[in-house]
Formats: structure tokens, C-alpha cells, sequence
């Protein structure tokens, strides 16, 4: 569960529990968000980058129901398209 701008991983707590009987949900905070890493550079905050955050946060695990609520559709976008292993069903709101 990928948050919007300018949210954390807080902003997915009302729906996780409904879906929690069918889906393991995890609501990361993005890179820079929620006390997250927050680099001062805006060079580490490429597309590639929030990607590969969540490749390593998927690890071995998917693939994976994805959802994506704006800065986080486009980032489960490119997940989707970069690494099609990964990701089993991709579900996108407002992106």
C-alpha cells in the first residue's frame, strides 16, 4: 500500500484492516516520508529509486497485490512495468 503526497504509510490505517482478512497489507513509508530516510539530495528521489525501495522491501515475497494512492500509484506504475515479477495485481486510485 503506497501513499499519496504529502501522507505516510499512516494514511492506508482505516482500510488495511478491511482487506487484512485476504491480503497481508504493508503501508511502508516512502523514502523521505513518516520519519523514513530522508536524503537531502533531490537526485535520490528518482523514480528508480522509490522503485528500488520497494524492490528490496518486496525482497523474495512476490509477487504482490500492489495499490497505489498518487505519488504512490506512479511509483507501483513503474514497479509494475520495471519489474513484472514482483507484482501479481496492481490496483491504482486517483494516479
Amino acid at each position: 500500500m503506497l501513499h499519496d503526497f504529502p501522507e505516510f504509510g499512516d494514511a492506508w490505517e482505516d482500510l488495511a484492516p478491511l482487506v487484512a482478512h485476504r491480503f497481508h497489507c504493508i503501508a511502508p513509508n516512502q523514502r523521505g516520508y513518516g520519519g523514513s530516510f530522508a536524503p537531502a539530495n533531490v537526485r535520490a528521489y528518482t523514480f528508480s529509486n522509490l522503485i528500488a525501495d520497494m524492490t528490496a522491501l518486496i525482497g523474495n515475497v512476490g509477487p504482490i497485490t500492489i495499490i497505489g494512492h498518487d505519488w504512490g500509484a506512479a511509483v507501483a506504475y513503474g514497479l509494475a512495468m520495471f519489474q513484472p515479477n514482483l507484482v501479481k495485481r496492481l490496483i491504482v486510485v486517483n494516479g
